[in-house]
């Protein structure tokens, strides 16, 4: 079969479920979702 978890020939959005837009790891959505309080300090350094 083909294994659905790593598909590389085209941009997924699990979020957006949309194809070729964005990847998950891109989508602006997930920076509102993702809440994780003073743990990942690397992404705002400020």
């Amino acid at each position: 079969g083909i294994p659905q978890h790593r598909v590389n020939s085209r941009l997924f959005c699990d979020i957006c479920n949309v194809f070729d837009i964005h990847d998950t790891e891109d989508c602006p959505k997930q920076r509102n979702v993702r809440r994780t309080p003073s743990y990942s300090s690397q992404e705002s350094e400020f």
